[in-house]
């Protein structure tokens, strides 16, 4: 081995360290470029994690509240309560209630079941002026009538409310009395949530939204005054019949269906209405109240029917009785003019909560 041999060994050594050094910072370097250059954490060899499928929850079907109305006065109740569960008068089982000022329970004795709480909600009409310590629905008046109670307006409409309890239950109720509509909602409840949620659905409207029939009108009081006695009342080829009551000008009750064959024995009824008579029925003998007079809560009152037929037309017949005077009950459509019968009475939709014996008309 020669000195420059010799020689040249330490020199070529370090350079073959610095060679390793630096390709150990490069591979170094590039192992941290690959992992971000995190420093705080390990190079995390694992397979990736993928998301997780998406679960939606399916939303719990509600369904939507019931609205019963009375002289144009709504409330909204639960759907799947029932409609005037009554029995003597009293509800035993939850229900909500619509009530004419001309309804009538029958007498009877009848004992709430023991621990019987019902939610109750008692939409009905009263005859003016409010008694105080009357009942209405549930809920008594208290003796000072509405001077007692909290005054308070709805749609800036006056009303007066009170909060007491059913005197059989002893449950918590509400008051609300509407005097301009000769209207209160009654609401007995254990759940202060339901008692204050159906009051503050209380709404007014000026046309029935089922029927479109107006809340208040005496326009169908009166007969024609020319009217035209020779010929039928035709309303033939009918699709469908809405009827409006209304009593002393408020719109009452509403039957929006009828099925094809009522509906053909409604429409024969009318048009085989007889000549009007000025005839009194026997029955009618002695009975006060000859004077017809304005309308009144013991009348009741005419039955408006709206026959729509497949041309989008509709033909207006306005069913009246009369009482005490049986006989002169009669039915028009224009100034067509026709006496009233049994067969009609019978044929029409379920509005009228009393009216006479078919078979004395």
């Amino acid at each position: 081995m020669s000195i420059s041999t010799i020689l040249s060994e330490p020199l070529r050594r370090p350079a073959r360290r610095t060679c390793v050094r630096r390709f150990a910072l490069l591979a170094v370097a590039a192992s941290l470029a690959l992992a971000g250059c995190d420093h705080q954490r390990p190079h995390d060899t694992s397979e990736p994690k993928l998301p997780g499928p998406t679960v939606t929850e399916t939303p719990r079907y509600v369904p939507a509240p019931q609205t019963v109305w009375m002289h144009g006065v709504g409330i909204d109740v639960p759907a799947k309560w029932p409609r005037n569960e009554l029995h003597c008068g009293r509800p035993f089982h939850t229900t909500v209630v619509v009530e004419p000022a001309t309804a009538a329970f029958p007498l009877c004795l009848a004992i709430p079941p023991k621990h019987a709480h019902p939610n109750v909600a008692w939409l009905g009409a009263y005859l003016p002026p409010l008694r105080p310590g009357g009942v209405l629905g549930l809920v008594g008046v208290p003796a000072g009538g509405l001077a007692a109670m909290t005054r308070t307006t709805i749609d800036r409409v006056p009303a007066w409310t009170w909060e007491g309890h059913d005197p059989e239950t002893d449950q918590p109720a509400v008051l609300v009395v509407v005097p301009s509509r000769e209207i209160f909602v009654a609401v007995t409840s254990r759940n202060r949530s339901t008692r204050d949620s159906i009051v503050s659905s209380i709404r007014f409207v000026p046309k029935d939204p089922a029927t479109r029939c107006a809340t208040r009108t005496t326009a169908y009081d009166a007969a024609p005054r020319h009217p035209r006695l020779d010929r039928a009342i035709d309303v033939s080829g009918a699709v469908g019949v809405v009827a409006c009551h209304y009593v002393a000008g408020w719109l009452e009750s509403t039957a929006t269906s009828m099925s094809a064959a009522k509906l053909r024995t409604l429409v024969h009824a009318i048009g085989s209405a007889p000549h009007v008579t000025s005839a009194r029925a026997p029955e009618d003998t002695g009975c006060a109240g000859l004077d017809p007079g304005p309308p009144a809560y013991s009348d009741d009152g005419p039955v408006v029917l709206r026959f729509d037929f497949a041309d989008g037309s509709s033909k207006y017949v306005v069913v009246r009785v009369v009482n005490c005077t049986r006989w002169q009950s009669y039915l028009y459509a224009g100034n067509v003019e026709r006496r009233l019968t049994g067969s009609v009475l019978l044929a029409l939709p379920p509005v009228l909560v009393q009216f006479p014996d078919p078979d004395s008309m």
